[in-house]
């Protein structure tokens, strides 16, 4: 658990979106650019990795030594070898995928603009494009949270939840139209979403949400558990 935060100097250039660790010392950032940086030292240096693209990355993932990322243009990264090398997958798309998230080396989701909603089953060798009308507005979220049960988020308070991994989505009842960017479970099985100058919250699973205000001047991106708690990093 960490109580302060240092700043760490990348030495990007361009406006880094998101970051993923493998463990407490390996971990991977990516950007503008089809910049990607890693880190061997706990983020204390950055090194640049070959990505293979100049799309602007979006989102990382890591699961064991695998990662993935995902961007501009249904741009789709896949590593085997914890970040060393890079190789395209073929997302089927040219819509920006905003979030990619794995629950195993097999079983994984990308969403996106337009409502674009991809899953794999083979840790993204094939993608399967999901039509749904559900997905109204662009999508900025995924978490899966066991093989069936997951939610994606995103413009104007969108909330969709599916129960059978993905193939078939669901909206729900949202109390905002805010942008919804960040999804959680901390340890009593509540869930969380990033919801600009609130969150939301929760308690039955995704039946019911309310709406939180959060005492900051800052919007709130992005939701995470970190031990026995839940951190926000604010935009």
């Amino acid at each position: 658990r960490s109580a302060t935060w240092a700043a760490r100097d990348t030495g990007a250039s361009v406006t880094l979106h998101a970051v993923s660790f493998f463990d407490a010392t390996h971990g991977l950032a990516v950007g503008d650019a089809g910049t990607l940086l890693a880190t061997e030292d706990g983020a204390k240096t950055w090194q640049p990795r070959t990505s293979g693209t100049k799309e602007h990355l979006l989102s990382v993932y890591t699961f064991g030594n695998q990662a993935w990322t995902s961007g501009f243009d249904g741009a789709l990264l896949h590593s085997a070898d914890a970040g060393r090398t890079w190789t395209k997958q073929n997302s089927g798309t040219t819509m920006a995928l905003e979030s990619i998230f794995f629950l195993d080396s097999d079983r994984g989701w990308s969403v996106g603009w337009s409502g674009t909603i991809l899953r794999t089953t083979d840790g993204g060798k094939t993608w399967q494009t999901i039509k749904t009308d559900a997905a109204e507005w662009s999508l900025a979220a995924v978490r899966f949270f066991d093989a069936n049960n997951g939610w994606a988020a995103g413009f104007s308070g969108q909330l969709l939840h599916s129960s059978d991994g993905g193939v078939t989505w669901k909206a729900q009842k949202s109390p905002t139209q805010s942008w919804l960017t960040s999804i959680a479970m901390d340890r009593g099985k509540r869930l969380w979403v990033a919801a600009d100058d609130h969150v939301l919250v929760s308690e039955d699973g995704g039946q019911t949400w309310k709406a939180i205000a959060v005492p900051t001047s800052f919007f709130v991106a992005r939701i995470f558990p970190l031990g026995d708690s839940l951190y926000g990093l604010a935009a």
